[in-house]
């Protein structure tokens, strides 16, 4: 039987020291495989996209399940990162609601106090009954406490800045 013969530079031998990382063997493809394609750090090591992509390259790891690559069951991975989101989002919802409560009692004092002097000027201004500002105070303390706060405090400071800068009748 007559031998077949291998094209040149099929398993020649590689010229020079090599620069591959520890482990991996130079592919003899005649030329095909160019080491200075490859990406380098700055103390001429490959970089680790470079060692990723070389180790990610292994066709013998694809054909192992994705639980005995050493990372573990993917369904478990799912499993165990769901659980962590319940849990943060869970936390969230409480630091939200704490917020919230804080928020909405605030508002009520402050439309305890403020409210019926808000609604005569604000009623006098806008040609609205007292009556309806009023309902769409409670109502924005209720739905929406922290504009009720902002527009509460910011009357305070006005009432504030008006009293001092109003000359008293003598």
């Amino acid at each position: 039987m007559p031998k077949l013969a291998l094209p040149p530079g099929m398993l020649a031998p590689s010229s020079g020291p090599s620069t591959l990382p520890p482990g991996m063997k130079r592919l003899a493809l005649g030329g095909a495989f160019d080491e200075s394609k490859i990406k380098r750090d700055k103390s001429g090591e490959f970089a680790p996209s470079a060692k990723a992509r070389a180790v990610a390259s292994d066709q013998a790891v694809v054909n192992l399940p994705l639980d005995k690559r050493g990372s573990g069951s993917l369904d478990s991975q799912i499993d165990k990162w769901q659980k962590s989101k319940v849990v943060a989002d869970k936390t969230a919802a409480k630091a939200k609601a704490a917020t919230n409560r804080e928020n909405k009692q605030k508002a009520k004092e402050l439309f305890t106090a403020h409210a019926a002097a808000l609604a005569k000027s604000t009623a006098t201004k806008s040609g609205k009954s007292e009556k309806d500002v009023l309902k769409h105070l409670d109502n924005l303390v209720k739905w929406d406490s922290e504009k009720a706060i902002a527009l509460f405090e910011r009357y305070v400071t006005e009432q504030s800045r008006s009293s001092t800068t109003t000359p008293s009748a003598t």
